[in-house]
């Protein structure tokens, strides 16, 4: 799965993550499957690509709140991840 490096404060309209595509390990399309992840929150989740708008870069991520990836680390990151109901 694709890693598209995110901060997820940082929303648009509908809620959608707003993202780069320079931020993803490659390019991604609208409905591809990837791994959200905010390295400063030390956080990952599945999303979709909502929206991508090939003249600026920007991607828009649906992102699966309910869906956390497991304890670990997220490809391409260096930073543990952890999931938000193991925080003490």
């Amino acid at each position: 799965m694709i890693s598209v490096r995110v901060d997820f404060n940082s929303r648009g309209r509908d809620g959608l993550v707003k993202a780069s595509q320079r931020r993803a390990q490659e390019p991604v399309h609208v409905g591809d499957h990837v791994l959200a992840v905010d390295p400063d929150e030390g956080m990952s989740f599945d999303a979709r690509v909502a929206e991508v708008d090939d003249d600026t870069g920007r991607i828009l991520l649906e992102v699966d709140w309910e869906q956390t990836t497991p304890t670990g680390r997220a490809r391409g990151s260096s930073v543990s991840l952890v999931h938000p109901r193991a925080r003490g």
